[in-house]
């Protein structure tokens, strides 16, 4: 018995270590994709918060509730996105990311040829889909939202705290675990915190919690996180979250709030702080008469009246000033400078600030455009990265077909400036067939054989034909 359990356990042991040879390039590499996860979160453990120490709340409350400013970009920025028309696609066979990213390019840039080619490769790539549960979804993403509200949530908790999250519901178990969504809601995300697995997996769920609720998990696999740029690489994990916008301008939106609490004050009080007094060495007031004095000058403001605003006097007064009124403060030029900062902050053109002087009739169909291609665009096309990877990705794989949701910035009115200049461009590109023409300008091909072919010019001839003997002939002919 002692020779067979030497062989049998020489057998297991020899076994064992064929294995983890076999597992070791595994292993290895497990351990090389790590390195970054062990150098970076490394200090966080399993189910800790990954802690930011950037109090979001007070961007909401003294930046969007406070702040005008604030408030308006933030509102035309959000309600700006929710209007935009959108579609979903089912992407052909064949198209790969590398089609997709290069089609995302081009949608960005400026310029008929530019959209002449997007529209192009929109034809090729993508064919709409009229009905899905996918879009019965967005249409009434909740019981309680409307597409436009949900979609304002979205922007508008982005645009405040740089984070944008988006919970999940399935209809039943099996359809959460397989992602298929019934209901979409967007969370408060200055309320919401990244729970921690620790340094293999940095983001093992998400908690919604606040001073008046007691913290509520929710799984990583029902939360879609989409965030800005956060520089704030710390042990902690901050870079995690978002950096919000008011965070770079929110000493701007202090001073704005506590110049509009200075100008409040000075209105009611009717300009500077002062007192008055006897003007003379030697006289004084008594209680009574100071008492009496102080009741004449409330009842002469109070009045309406230029004799209401007169009364005698028994000796001479004198009138001190305490502070400075708002024109020597220059209040109104610091708070026009704070105002610029947070437009600018936010990419928003000053002229949707209210200012008669920006707001010119020439240069307010540029600030629109610009106000959709630098700041509505940009946080749409976030809003659509997220909606690909968590909607229509799931639902790929349920019905064994790819789809695509995007917006289309052509609804929008102030593009259609654009699609004029695209119709005189296309009138002159006479080696483009009329079934292009047509899809440029989003309508349907005819497909007959007649736009199918190009059509040039009468009076355009080969450049063979244009030379110097040709040329000699066809003036001696003329000229006889």
């Amino acid at each position: 018995m002692g020779i067979l359990q030497k062989f049998f356990k020489a057998d297991i042991e020899k076994a064992a270590e064929n294995q983890l040879q076999a597992l070791m390039p595994g292993l290895q590499r497990d351990v090389t994709a790590n390195l970054y996860n062990q150098n970076v979160f490394g200090w966080i453990g399993n189910n800790q918060v990954v802690v930011d120490f950037e109090d979001k709340a007070k961007f909401v409350e003294q930046g969007f509730q406070k702040n005008a400013d604030v408030y308006t970009c933030i509102d035309i920025i959000s309600k700006k996105v929710a209007e935009c028309a959108y579609a979903l696609y089912e992407i052909k066979e064949g198209v790969t990311k590398k089609d997709l990213k290069m089609y995302e390019n081009m949608s960005m840039a400026e310029g008929a040829s530019a959209k002449m080619r997007t529209l192009q490769l929109k034809e090729q790539m993508f064919n709409q889909v009229e009905s899905n549960p996918i879009l019965d979804l967005l249409a009434k993403p909740n019981p309680l939202q409307t597409y436009e509200e949900w979609m304002t949530d979205l922007a508008g908790f982005y645009l405040c705290t740089g984070d944008g999250y988006i919970f999940g519901n399935g209809k039943d178990e099996s359809m959460t675990e397989k992602q298929i969504w019934s209901q979409l809601y967007c969370l408060p995300s200055q309320w919401v915190e990244i729970i921690s697995g620790g340094m293999f997996e940095p983001i093992k769920g998400y908690a919604l919690t606040s001073i008046y609720i007691e913290e509520i998990p929710l799984p990583a696999s029902q939360v879609a996180h989409f965030k800005s740029f956060n520089p704030d690489f710390t042990l902690t994990g901050a870079q995690l979250y978002g950096q919000s916008p008011i965070k770079a301008i929110y000493r701007n939106v202090l001073k704005e709030n506590e110049g509009d609490n200075e100008l409040l004050k000075q209105i009611r009080n009717g300009g500077a702080m002062g007192f008055i007094s006897p003007d003379g060495q030697g006289a004084a007031l008594t209680k009574d008469q100071m008492n009496l004095l102080k009741e004449k000058i409330v009842d002469a403001k109070r009045g309406e009246s230029l004799m209401d605003r007169i009364f005698p006097s028994s000796g001479p007064l004198k009138w001190t000033q305490i502070g400075l009124p708002s024109t020597d403060l220059q209040l109104i030029e610091s708070l026009n400078i704070d105002t610029r900062k947070i437009f600018t902050a936010f990419h928003v053109p000053i002229q949707f600030s209210g200012s008669e002087s920006a707001s010119t009739d020439n240069n307010m169909g540029w600030a629109s455009k610009q106000l959709i291609y630098n700041a509505t665009a940009p946080l749409s096309r976030k809003i659509r990265d997220a909606i690909n990877k968590f909607v229509c990705e799931p639902y790929a794989k349920a019905y064994g077909k790819k789809y695509y949701f995007d917006f289309d910035f052509s609804s929008y009115p102030e593009m259609q400036e654009d699609m004029q200049k695209l119709t005189e461009w296309l009138a002159n590109s006479y080696w483009i067939t009329p079934d292009e023409k047509r899809i440029a300008q989003g309508y349907d091909k005819i497909s007959t054989p007649e736009m199918e072919k190009v059509y040039v010019p009468a009076n355009l001839v080969p450049i063979e034909d244009l030379s110097l003997d040709q040329a000699y002939n066809n003036a001696t002919i003329n000229g006889k």
